[in-house]
């Protein structure tokens, strides 16, 4: 086998001879495309010599002086030896750049790793982003659904004030239809009532006055409940305006080129406040009503003063129809009050 590249060797040189080549060992490893490089530089030493051994002898003139042929030896192994320091020389500056090619491709290979490492690491981070990413909408959705509960509690408030408010009209009928009966029945017994209408006339102003005092109250503690139905409702949109101004920094300084995104939960959060504040206006408004309705029950015995001096003018006789008409709004204001909480 050995044998077999030797003679593969010798025979693409003396190939790239005829050719007109001489044979180096780049050309003659390209020309058999293998063989190591020593192999192919000792086999090439051995048959350069054996060529110029043979080229010499074949060129020595028999009828040339021994002198002269001797010189003309000394002076061809001269020129051999310079072509092979020459091509010694040559495959000196092939093998220097050869190594500086190898170590080309070493430094490409590296920055192409390093190049690989910074470009998975990259990819490491874009996924961190991802999931960053994603835990911030689902902050952005419990946000939402937060609002949407405060906007049922708000809306459940509106339906209990519009019952309250139901309570008290129909309350405020049935008053006035048990003030009519009492009226009525009032102008019958008001011969009999004439001794004691004084001491009737001073129970009814107490129970009246006691009245007015237990609808103020319940008024009161019905506005107490709204403002702090109102307040507690604030709070929540306050902490929810804390938490994502919170958010909102740290997904500023982390997260700079995700700013389309911030801006998209900013939107959410405005709409939110609107939200916000459009509940805040309802409350007001249940609030104004419920002035409104405490103004009335306020003015309610004024009223009642004012009918009893019509009927004092109508009828002549101002304590029992003063008497009645208590009688009625005490009776007719709590029962009705006591038949809706039980209701």
């Amino acid at each position: 086998m050995a044998d077999d590249i030797y003679a593969k060797i010798r025979a693409a040189a003396q190939e790239l001879l005829a050719e007109g080549v001489w044979p180096t060992v780049v050309e003659v490893r390209e020309r058999l495309g293998t063989g190591s490089n020593t192999t192919i530089n000792n086999t090439l030493k051995a048959w350069r010599k054996d060529f110029l051994a043979r080229a010499a002898a074949a060129n020595r003139r028999p009828e040339w002086p021994a002198a002269l042929g001797a010189a003309f030896n000394a002076v061809w192994q001269q020129a051999c030896q310079q072509a092979e320091d020459a091509l010694a020389d040559a495959r000196r500056e092939a093998f220097a750049e050869r190594d500086a090619l190898a170590e080309a491709c070493t430094a490409l290979e590296a920055e192409k790793n390093e190049e690989a490492q910074r470009v998975a690491s990259l990819r490491l981070d874009l996924a961190a982003t991802h999931q960053e990413l994603a835990q911030a909408k689902a902050q952005a959705v419990l946000l939402s659904d937060e609002l949407a509960t405060l906007r049922t509690q708000l809306a459940a408030l509106g339906a209990e004030r519009d019952a309250a408010a139901r309570r008290l009209a129909d309350a405020q009928a049935d008053a006035q239809a048990r003030q009519a009966e009492r009226d009525a029945q009032a102008r019958v017994e008001l011969a009999h009532a004439r001794e004691t209408a004084e001491r009737r006339e001073a129970l009814a102003y107490e129970r009246l006055e006691g009245l007015r005092i237990r609808l103020y109250e319940q008024v009161e503690d019905e506005r107490r409940r709204m403002q702090e139905e109102k307040a507690s409702a604030e709070d929540a949109l306050r902490q929810m305006r804390r938490e994502h101004g919170r958010l909102s920094d740290e997904w500023r300084e982390r997260l700079a080129e995700r700013e389309r995104e911030i801006g998209r939960l900013d939107g959410q959060l405005l709409a939110a406040q609107q939200a916000g504040s459009e509940a805040r206006s309802e409350a007001e408004t249940a609030h104004q009503a419920l002035a409104a309705l405490q103004a009335a029950w306020q003015q309610l015995p004024e009223r009642m003063t004012a009918l009893a001096g019509t009927r004092e003018e109508e009828g002549g006789v101002p304590t029992g129809a003063i008497v009645g008409l208590l009688e009625a709004a005490q009776q007719g204001l709590l029962t009705p009050k006591a038949g809706a909480s039980g209701a």
